[in-house]
């Protein structure tokens, strides 16, 4: 099950509470924040908070690591972590694709397709663990089980078939997007239609780059049949801290629209002072010439 030593084991795990812990109140501020504002509440913001919601999932399971003397907590945290980890990948993959599809040819109805994007998230999602929960209850072909602390699909190369793979092709994807869109970012001037897709993509780039580290641990593993330490903490530090990475994106994004937000209000504030006073002005001097 695990081959660390108790100091170790508690160092992962504590990381492991920690970052998760930063995760989940990011997610909830932004999905709070997000109700609570109307003007954030565009499409691509949406897609935004889709992601979130999946990040808050992946942070469940990985709360559920610390129950694993509980017999049925393994699977209950396999499934989640299988389903929630590939639907991350897939809404930061659709975040790229559509930034770049609205810049380079802006579609008004696009909000249309949020529940053909939602179905096809939730069914290309389950697949997997679909899959893997068959073999786990019959003839365990493939099956969820503990490695390294926390539970997965096994053996390594099921694991390889069903989880990993698809992960990479996502991840693939959204490499292949992220380099088109910053290719038409330098190209083309985006307009007040498609302003919200320039900064959206910032959330998907922050998503693969945490996910990099834990990728190079699942090919370690599978090629040498164990994990590092040293890998397995690259792997759980920024994976843990995807959530939170993208809530402080949020965060700066909420400060800088309502700083503009405030700015504007102040300005036409003082365009409405003086153009009452001007109009007062002319008022008085109409009367004045009136008494004349």
């Amino acid at each position: 099950m695990s081959s660390f030593t108790d100091f170790e084991t508690e160092t992962i795990m504590s990381l492991n509470g920690i970052a998760s812990g930063l995760s989940t109140i990011g997610g909830l501020y932004m999905i709070i924040s997000y109700l609570a504002t109307p003007d954030m509440q565009k499409f691509s913001m949406k897609l935004v908070i889709s992601l979130m919601c999946s990040c808050l999932a992946y942070s469940f399971a990985n709360f559920l690591a610390f129950f694993h003397d509980i017999p049925e907590i393994c699977y209950i945290e396999g499934v989640i972590r299988v389903t929630s980890t590939l639907s991350c990948l897939l809404w930061g993959m659709v975040i790229l694709q559509t930034s770049f599809r609205q810049l380079s040819n802006f579609n008004k109805d696009i909000e249309k397709r949020y529940k053909i994007l939602l179905l096809c998230n939730i069914s290309i999602s389950l697949t997997p663990p679909i899959i893997i929960s068959i073999g786990h209850f019959t003839n365990r072909f493939v099956y969820f089980d503990i490695t390294n602390l926390f539970c997965n699909a096994q053996p390594h190369n099921w694991a390889l078939v069903f989880v990993d793979v698809p992960r990479w092709i996502t991840m693939g994807l959204a490499v292949f997007y992220t380099i088109r869109l910053i290719r038409i970012l330098n190209k083309v001037f985006p307009s007040k239609s498609t302003q919200q897709y320039r900064r959206v993509f910032l959330y998907s780039i922050a998503l693969i780059l945490t996910w990099l580290p834990g990728t190079a641990d699942r090919l370690y593993m599978f090629f040498f049949n164990h994990s590092d330490f040293l890998m397995v903490m690259l792997h759980v530090v920024p994976t843990r801290l995807s959530g939170f990475i993208n809530a402080v994106i949020y965060g700066k994004d909420h400060c800088k629209r309502a700083s503009k937000k405030r700015i504007a209000d102040q300005e036409k504030k003082k365009y409405l002072m003086a153009s009452t006073d001007k109009l007062a002005q002319e008022i008085s001097l109409a009367l004045n010439s009136d008494d004349c």
